[in-house]
């Protein structure tokens, strides 16, 4: 295992070893934390609204709706009423 100081010196390359200690392939940091970044923006960048209306095609029925969304949230979660009232506006 590196030290964080081995790391920080790596100047963003990390040389992998085997269990013989030869240098066994090498890791750019800064490409893996790129695509890392990438990744995570693809799924955050979800839109909202398709989501909500893709759900609403999804279950049509509005009490069941509720029951999903707050209902069950509110159960498990021990909300109070005065909160879960809120949500259902």
């Amino acid at each position: 295992d590196l030290s964080a100081e081995e790391i920080e010196a790596a100047d963003g390359v990390v040389i992998i070893t085997d269990h013989d200690g030869r240098a066994d392939k090498q890791i750019d940091v800064e490409e893996v934390f790129a695509k890392f970044k990438e990744g995570v923006a693809k799924q955050i960048s979800v839109d909202d609204a398709h989501m909500l209306n893709l759900f609403a095609d999804w279950v049509p029925d509005k009490t069941l709706r509720q029951q999903i969304l707050v209902d069950n949230p509110r159960r498990l979660y021990d909300f109070p009423a005065t909160v879960a009232g809120l949500l259902s506006r």
